[in-house]
């Protein structure tokens, strides 16, 4: 007589998933997304500054058109009898500018004039962190390069497009 010994069926159970592995899913899937975004932000970065090459040449003519011309009215023999306008602008050459009056303009509209390539990320970065703490846009970051170019080129609209343009534009 043999004796057989019979197993008895095992039940699977299901394993879970450590929270390690779970981080590691979690982490790929926050990779994917950031550069799916990274390559999104290109495409929309070059388009920008493909468009502002196009614009940027004519500067020169543009900022002349920025010297307001006085209103004036002349007698019928043509003697001005008066002139009026609501501000006044005279080009001037940087070496005119007094070197305290551009380091006071400096210093109020764009401190790190010298240390940026039209956009101040370290400013960008401020003002992100600020508005995400105070959950309003309650700063501006615009340099002077930008603010420059918002006046030439673009309006004042408070739209993302614009603002991205306005980059665009100063970088370029």
């Amino acid at each position: 007589m043999a004796i057989t010994i019979r197993k008895k069926a095992s039940t699977k159970t299901k394993v879970k998933p450590s929270w390690k592995r779970k981080l590691k899913v979690v982490f790929a899937w926050a990779s994917i997304v950031g550069m799916v975004g990274f390559m999104g932000a290109s495409v929309v970065a070059y388009q920008k500054l493909e468009k502002a090459k196009l614009l940027v040449p004519d500067l020169p003519g543009m900022i002349e058109q920025l010297n307001t011309r006085p209103s004036k009215i002349y007698s019928a023999d043509g003697e001005l009898l008066y002139s009026i306008q609501t501000e006044y602008r005279k080009a001037v050459s940087y070496g005119d500018i007094p070197e305290m009056v551009r380091n006071a303009m400096l210093a109020a509209e764009d401190k790190r004039f010298y240390e940026h390539s039209g956009v101040d990320a370290i400013a960008l970065a401020r003002i992100a962190v600020v508005a995400l703490k105070d959950r309003e846009a309650s700063q501006g970051g615009s340099t002077l390069t930008m603010q420059i170019a918002k006046r030439l080129f673009t309006s004042n609209k408070q739209t993302l497009d614009r603002k991205l343009d306005d980059m665009a534009l100063a970088v370029e």
